[in-house]
């Protein structure tokens, strides 16, 4: 059975690759279907009151599209929704329905555009329509039974071990450290390491070609950057019209 639509299984329509980086799928044979979350997360982004809207570009291009995050730094989306069924900051279990597959935004006939994102790179969803992602458990933190320092662990958080968001905070906190002596540490080291900043017009050209993500994800890392996002979706927007 199918690990996003609630009553029958995927048929791909359109295929994963470098110009698609995601698949497109309907009920079997060629129906419509309850779209259901693939992994227990968290809605970091959704969008409503959308229409079809055939050539749209931007976040408009996805129509009513829900986004869940994940643990081990893994996303999910589920785009051209008729209707969501939840909200942003709802966390939800897996199978629980998120919307009704249809054909808003940049559609050509009813279907569901589903993406899987690991970091800020989309991967290909096939092997997982059916399948968990490859998560790994909170036992495989990095822990060993001698304490390690704050500065060995801001380290070890910078390289990724640690994971990221709700995640790094549940898993030192499991270990038995003080996160917020840990993220502290780590702001400081990556302050002293910051790249100088790229014009508004420069990170607009990355923001477009998909090097900044999508909604709150977007946000987050322009910010997380020392961008003025306002600034920099404001260029976007008059750039696309």
């Amino acid at each position: 059975m199918s690990r996003i639509l609630k009553t029958g299984e995927c048929r791909i329509t359109q295929g994963y690759s470098s110009a698609h980086t995601a698949v497109d799928v309907v009920k079997a044979p060629s129906m419509t279907d309850h779209i259901t979350a693939h992994t227990a997360g968290k809605v970091v982004f959704c969008q409503t009151g959308f229409k079809n809207n055939k050539g749209s570009k931007g976040n408009a291009s996805y129509g009513n599209c829900v986004k869940l995050q994940h643990d081990g730094g893994y996303f999910t989306l589920y785009a051209h929704l008729a209707s969501v069924d939840v909200k942003l900051g709802d966390s939800v279990s897996q199978g629980a329905i998120i919307g009704y597959m249809g054909d808003s935004g940049n559609a050509y006939g009813a279907h569901l555009h589903f993406e899987v994102i690991r970091g800020s790179s989309r991967i290909d969803p096939t092997p997982f329509i059916n399948a968990d992602l490859p998560i790994a458990k909170p036992a495989s933190a990095p822990v060993s039974n001698e304490t390690k320092s704050v500065d060995v662990l801001a380290h070890e958080v910078i390289r990724g071990d640690w994971g990221n968001g709700q995640d790094r905070v549940n898993r030192l906190t499991a270990a038995g450290y003080d996160y917020n002596a840990v993220q502290a540490r780590v702001d400081e080291l990556l302050s002293g390491n910051k790249p100088a900043l790229k014009s508004v017009s420069e990170i607009a050209t990355e923001v477009i070609r998909g090097d900044w993500g999508n909604g709150q994800d977007r946000i987050n890392r322009l910010t997380a950057a020392g961008y003025d996002y306002n600034a920099v979706q404001a260029e976007v927007n008059r750039r696309l019209g």
